[in-house]
């Protein structure tokens, strides 16, 4: 059994990113035990210790392969209509023939070894591999369109060529784009299984994208197994923080500012710790720079979380909270996932749909407030109060959440190994 995976963040710097991998990884090596798995990064030594016994393959030749061919005529078409539907057609001609496609763009490269072989070993490895699969992440959204097109571009070549796919604990859009929106709604319906984080924006986007409903399925984040399995035995007593500093976040330095007063004087008045929960490690997206800041003036000597380097690290610090503040989505699901209640802030139209479908899907004990409004200081303050006085009660609620979300992302799998099994058979 060949199994080649995509996923979210090949630098693996992202400690949400990399949980969904994990836990995406051992489920699929408890289906097939002794599966040959292949997995995009290029970071090989933190997969390898991640995941042993997992193989990196380098995104490189994926990259060449996503070139469009077209690209040069692109310059001349009026709209971004356009130049959608020539891509379109191009992706629908090159995974039709992929050899064909594969002769063109060695004409055109000048037949660079640096550019063919890995664009013909990531041909390769998709032709040999049994199932091709995206893991977790919310990356099939305008804010990372390069990225989104890439992995739908892989499945749609996998499909060609009679290979089962999948995508697993995804959040799926906003998608605005013409461009992406095309390549999905081309791609996303012929993948052989979807597996959602969430219902209130992902089934919508489905159905418009003629994802019929057999194909998919409402599971929960799969890295919520990952921060379940190391829950402590009862409540901590810090007040967990976190803030993503992003272009899609909408958040910015004035915004911090304030924040940051809001929640040293909870802290203060609650007589807790203040502890980082940093999920984003790299340098375009700090979380431990922007939470360092936040804790300017309460701990100076702390590194902001740049130190929890790894995602278990991570989840026992949520697992010594008692109430989370985050600004990002795997800080919530670390804390929820182990009965702690959480505050997300959210600013973008993509939080918004990330922290609100993540609260639909545990209930009681997730609240989002939106930085927008203009008593949203009062509120954050009045929020934290009030889910730290009832924590207890929340707290088995969450749990049981937890372990509703990892059956149904039990059961999917299942699904997904009878359906690689049948497409083998036949």
């Amino acid at each position: 059994m060949n199994i080649l995976v995509d996923q979210s963040g090949y630098a693996l710097m992202n400690m949400g990113d990399r949980a969904m991998l994990q836990m995406a990884l051992q489920r699929l090596q408890d289906l097939w035990p002794h599966s040959k798995i292949q997995v995009f990064t290029t970071a090989p030594e933190i997969l390898q210790q991640a995941c042993p016994g997992v193989r990196p393959c380098s995104p490189l030749g994926r990259y060449f392969w996503s070139v469009p061919i077209s690209h040069r005529f692109h310059e001349t078409l009026a709209t971004k209509a356009a130049t959608s539907a020539v891509t379109d057609l191009e992706w629908q001609w090159r995974n039709r023939f992929p050899e064909t496609a594969t002769a063109v763009i060695r004409s055109r490269s000048g037949n660079k070894p640096q550019r063919m072989e890995p664009l013909e070993e990531f041909i390769e490895s998709v032709r040999c591999s049994d199932l091709v699969i995206s893991t977790g992440g919310g990356y099939i959204t305008d804010s990372f369109q390069d990225h989104a097109c890439r992995v739908l571009n892989t499945l749609e070549l996998a499909h060609h060529l009679g290979k089962p796919t999948a995508l697993v604990g995804q959040g799926l859009g906003p998608i605005e784009n013409p461009i992406l929106y095309n390549r999905a709604k081309a791609v996303l319906p012929k993948v052989d299984l979807i597996t959602l984080r969430e219902k209130r924006a992902g089934l919508p986007l489905c159905s418009k994208l003629g994802i019929s409903p057999h194909r998919r399925l409402v599971t929960g984040d799969d890295a919520i197994e990952l921060a379940y399995n190391h829950r402590p035995e009862s409540l901590g007593n810090g007040l967990g923080v976190n803030l993503r500093v992003a272009n899609y976040s909408g958040v910015n330095q004035s915004l911090l500012d304030g924040i940051r007063a809001t929640l040293q004087t909870a802290a203060r008045q609650l007589n807790a710790p203040m502890l980082p929960i940093p999920i984003a490690h790299s340098e375009e997206e700090s979380d431990p720079t922007a939470i360092r800041q936040l804790l300017l003036g309460y701990d100076d000597t702390s590194d902001g979380g740049a130190s929890l380097d790894t995602p278990i690290k991570v989840i026992q610090q949520a697992g010594r909270c008692r109430v989370t503040v985050t600004g990002s989505y795997h800080a919530a699901v670390f804390s929820l996932s182990q009965g702690v209640p959480v505050i997300g802030l959210a600013k973008s139209d993509y939080y918004v749909d990330k922290f609100a479908g993540l609260a639909e899907q545990f209930g009681i004990g997730c609240e989002i407030l939106l930085m927008t409004d203009r008593d949203f200081q009062e509120q954050l303050a009045t929020n934290i109060h009030s889910l730290w006085h009832n924590a207890e009660i929340i707290h088995n609620s969450l749990l049981e959440s937890a372990r509703e979300q990892i059956q149904l992302g039990h059961i999917a799998y299942q699904k997904l190994s009878q359906l690689v099994e049948f497409q083998c058979k036949s």
